[in-house]
């Protein structure tokens, strides 16, 4: 039967499969097939290339395209130079900042003449001294340790007689005298001299002032503005 010839049932020849020959050209002494033997050498060539690149993402070299870049370093927080501290500082040193809405806010002056005829306020104190005592003044760069300077300058006393002179007005149970330190000296002016030449407003001055009606009190109290103690 040849190998053309349709295989049937009826056939009483024995089928047997063809036989190819090997695509090689030559065959060693052993029989070794030369086509198997460059089989075998691409499959180790392509299994060592690949070992390679398993060795590139080895434990010690987890991320091979990034590792020449260094990390980059985590940003330290300066409050000093957020923008509210920034203003709180430059209000309570007296010099000019922008506020919120882009405001220029000019520096601590020294207020007008109160033009005071009891005590004559700017004439006593001319205007070089008034110049050093706001330099001074502006040294002190916590709002509470400039409280602390005003308070031991301002006196209270307890009225003698509780009456209004409207008759219809609140009547006060103490009153305060103002005072400036010039060397050895203590200057008393009146309320509107005191709050100029500290270039501060008078209601700043009343509540320093209330803060020391207590004859025991000898320091105001510390501010919880922007303080928080969530436990």
């Amino acid at each position: 039967m040849s190998d053309t010839e349709p295989f049937s049932s009826g056939s009483s020849d024995i089928y047997q499969p063809p036989v190819y020959k090997s695509c090689s050209t030559s065959s060693d002494d052993d029989g070794s097939d030369v086509g198997l033997l460059t089989f075998q050498n691409q499959t180790n060539e392509a299994n060592d290339k690949g070992m390679n690149i398993l060795d590139e993402f080895n434990i010690d070299n987890p991320c091979p395209s990034t590792s020449g870049i260094a990390p980059k370093k985590r940003k330290s927080a300066n409050p000093s130079q957020w923008k509210r501290n920034v203003i709180k500082k430059s209000i309570v040193t007296g010099k000019g900042y922008l506020n919120y809405k882009g405001r220029e806010i000019g520096e601590r002056k020294t207020g007008p003449d109160c033009c005071c005829k009891k005590y004559k306020c700017f004439v006593k104190i001319n205007e070089e001294d008034r110049k050093l005592i706001l330099e001074n003044f502006n040294k002190l760069e916590e709002t509470y340790v400039q409280n602390v300077y005003l308070g031991g300058l301002i006196k209270t006393e307890n009225v003698e007689r509780e009456r209004s002179k409207t008759g219809t007005g609140k009547k006060r149970s103490c009153s305060h005298k103002y005072y400036i330190k010039l060397g050895n000296r203590n200057i008393q002016i009146c309320r509107n001299g005191f709050a100029s030449i500290h270039g501060i407003s008078k209601k700043r001055v009343d509540n320093v002032a209330k803060e020391y009606q207590d004859p025991t009190v000898t320091k105001p109290a510390q501010s919880n503005r922007g303080k928080h103690h969530n436990c």
